[in-house]
Formats: structure tokens, sequence, C-alpha cells
């Protein structure tokens, strides 16, 4: 009686360390899901931006023919709202037609840094957050 007693108690201890590796296992590939799916999104996410940035970038030199009154409005630090974008003034660098500027989505409401650069050709935006 003793033998089968102690070998029940041993089968249920086996039992437990087994159960426990599955759901430890099983865990670790939900978590490698969830960091998979969260990648993907912020990249799906960073690839639409750059696609709304273009259409931005041309919605602003169709509004601003002139790329000087858009630098105007940027140094008194006025808020440009176009479409579902607000822009504000962040920053002048060292060049005289280049800026930083923080290009707000409302869509998807985050807020991302842009660099803006006048050419003859007019207004470039270039997403400065990789």
């Amino acid at each position: 009686m003793r033998h089968k007693r102690g070998s029940v108690f041993y089968g249920v201890l086996l039992m437990v360390l087994i159960s426990s590796v599955f759901v430890r296992s099983h865990r670790l590939l939900r978590s490698h899901q969830y960091i998979e799916g969260g990648i993907y999104s912020v990249d799906a996410l960073m690839h639409g931006f750059q696609e709304d940035l273009l259409s931005l970038e041309e919605a602003l030199n169709k509004r601003f023919e002139d790329p000087t009154i858009l630098i105007q409005q940027l140094d008194l630090r006025k808020t440009i709202v176009q479409g579902d974008f607000t822009i504000t003034f962040a920053n002048k660098y060292n060049e005289e037609n280049r800026y930083l500027i923080l290009v707000y989505d409302g869509r998807t409401r985050h807020r991302r840094r842009v660099s803006l650069m006048t050419t003859p050709e007019g207004i470039q935006l270039k997403s400065v957050e990789v």
C-alpha cells in the first residue's frame, strides 16, 4: 500500500510540473505573437503617416503658393490646420529654409516631428522620426 501511495503522489507532482511547463510555453508563445502584432501595427501606422505626409505636402503647396507666407505664419507661432492635421512650429535649423514642425494627426492622435524645407518649387516635408 505504501508504494502505491508514493507512486500516485509522484505521478501528481509530475503532472503539475508538466502542466506548468505547458502554461509557461503557452504564455511565451502568446507574448511573442502579441509583440509581433504590435510591431506590425506600428509599422503600418508609420507607413500610413508617410503616405499622409505626401498628401499634406500637396495640400500645403496648393494652399500656400508662396512658401514665405507659411514661414511667416510659423515664425509668428501660429497654428495651421490643414484637414485632419494641425501644424505648429517647433524649432529652426541653422539653414535659412529648414524648419522643424510638429504635425498632430487628429485621427490617430499622434504628434510627429517633421522637417519642413522651402525650395523654389514649393514646400517639402520629411519625417524626422524613423
